[in-house]
């Protein structure tokens, strides 16, 4: 791992013998003076190859595939500029001035032998160390690490890995197997994915053009459960690479979270009612109609002991006893 610095690293040691881990050469680089600050805020951006290759940004838990675009983490005040790179030179990170098109290498990567260098185009990586960015910088220096010493594994070392752990039915799963010395990619590299029905399905993997020593597929799951990943024509030190995930039913509430303005307007019309956006909510108050007075009624309490609808069935019942016992000359 080496870091730039303002006076010696990389300009002292080109001549020395470490000189041949440096990933470009003297007339490669411009030497900034040792005492220039610059205003200019260096915004770092993973390149294809860092984003796809390695798991150095891979900083939120979940996804461990980082989205295109800036990191969203302090910039860098000071970058030696590298205008040529030796072959064989990887660049994972570049750093690009919020007033500028262009973007310069700041992390690079270059097999040599059967080792890896890591070579920091700035010293002030340490700026990630913030409260708030804690993490990631801790994040990053594991994986740097991890990165540069399973590089001296002996012949072809793969990595079979997902982008995620857990996805909801219909999403995509990306297959990635990847290559320990970063060149070799070979032929012949098979998915076998089981799932939780018991049915092997095949998934050939590609090369990845932008990331040297990486092999790719995708796969849509159709069912919910946990799924198995074994390869073929490949193996790790302990035998078959293997690799799991989970498939978890959609809930219907999560499905369509975005906003359905027609379905809206529909209920309103449907209601006899008027759909307004958040943006018309001040026009709101002038616009409901004016109020009208409802009257109410009163409700009478009617007492019952007393009135005459219940007197007539009673004199019926009445009537009818004494004429039944007249005519059979009970007393």
């Amino acid at each position: 791992v080496l870091i730039a610095g303002r006076r010696f690293n990389p300009w002292t040691y080109f001549d020395a013998p470490i000189g041949e881990l440096l990933p470009f050469g003297r007339n490669d680089a411009v030497q900034p003076a040792p005492e220039t600050t610059e205003q200019t805020e260096w915004l770092p951006e993973p390149t294809p190859a860092g984003r796809v290759g390695t798991t150095l940004f891979r900083f939120a838990t979940g996804d461990v595939t980082q989205s295109a675009g800036p990191l969203p983490l302090p910039g860098f005040q000071w970058v030696h500029r590298i205008e040529r790179t030796r072959p064989g030179v990887v660049t994972l990170l570049e750093a690009r001035a919020a007033n500028s098109r262009g973007a310069v290498p700041v992390i690079l990567s270059m097999r040599l032998g059967r080792g890896r260098v890591l070579y920091h185009a700035t010293e002030e990586v340490w700026r990630w160390r913030r409260p708030a960015r804690l993490s990631a910088f801790q994040k990053y220096w594991l994986q740097a690490l991890r990165m540069v010493g399973r590089a001296g594994a002996a012949g072809e070392e793969w990595e079979l890995s997902t982008n995620r752990q857990v996805y909801r039915l219909g999403e995509t799963v990306r297959i990635r197997l990847k290559s320990g010395d970063g060149r070799t990619t070979g032929s012949g590299k098979t998915a076998i994915i089981e799932g939780p029905d018991g049915r092997q399905i095949p998934l050939p993997l590609a090369p990845v053009p932008v990331a040297p020593g990486v092999l790719e597929g995708t796969f849509r799951p159709e069912l919910p459960g946990r799924y198995h990943i074994r390869t073929t024509g490949v193996s790790g030190r302990q035998g078959p690479l293997t690799a799991d995930f989970r498939v978890e039913a959609s809930a219907a509430e999560m499905a369509r979270r975005a906003l359905d303005e027609a379905d809206l307007r529909t209920a309103a019309e449907i209601s006899r009612g008027r759909y307004y956006s958040v943006s018309q909510l001040d026009s709101l108050p002038a616009e409901l109609p004016s109020p009208r007075p409802i009257p109410l009624g009163l409700v009478a309490r009617r007492p019952l002991w007393n009135r005459w609808e219940w007197l007539l069935p009673l004199a019926a019942v009445l009537s009818t006893e004494w004429i039944i016992r007249r005519r059979r000359r009970l007393p």
